[in-house]
């Protein structure tokens, strides 16, 4: 595995992701507004929150995998998802 070259595709791959994620905000929000009351968005809001805080967790667990994984190749993968 050629590192340099995996880490400028990771990278690409990162800020095409992050692109992405910034247009579609701008779209959703932006709709969402017209929709929601302020009481509403509240509400969403501090569900997302929630949700956030409930899979921060298994998010950390899988990227700490992913770390190793790519910093030792060889090793492949050894973590399953829970559903």
């Amino acid at each position: 595995v050629n590192t340099e070259a995996w880490c400028a595709k990771l990278t690409v791959l990162k800020e095409l992701i992050e692109h992405h994620v910034e247009e579609e905000e701008g779209e959703i929000f932006s709709a969402a507004r017209k929709v929601f009351s302020a009481k509403e968005a509240k509400t969403i809001a501090e569900e997302m929150v929630k949700v956030q805080t409930a899979l921060k967790p298994k998010v950390d667990e899988a990227l700490k995998e992913d770390i190793k994984i790519f910093n030792n190749p060889e090793l492949g993968t050894s973590f399953t998802p829970e559903v």
